[in-house]
């Protein structure tokens, strides 16, 4: 993590890169950007992704002991 701090263009071509992959399923991200900045719009982003991740853990959990022998 310090290597992201002490590199901070790094940091934020990274968080351009994940919110320009989102853009086809939230184009409103990009208006995020240009209004509020990038750091806002790669919080929407991950706040949007969060209930995903939740349901994904969720299934997860469900399907796991039918795969152990």
């Amino acid at each position: 993590m310090e290597f992201l701090n002490r590199h901070i263009w790094l940091k934020r071509a990274l968080m351009l890169l994940a919110i320009l992959a989102a853009t086809p399923f939230a184009g409103y991200l990009l208006l995020f950007v240009e209004v509020a900045g990038l750091e806002v719009a790669f919080t929407c982003l991950l706040i949007m992704l969060k209930p995903f991740l939740t349901w994904a853990q969720f299934q997860i959990d469900i399907i796991r002991p039918h795969l152990r022998p």
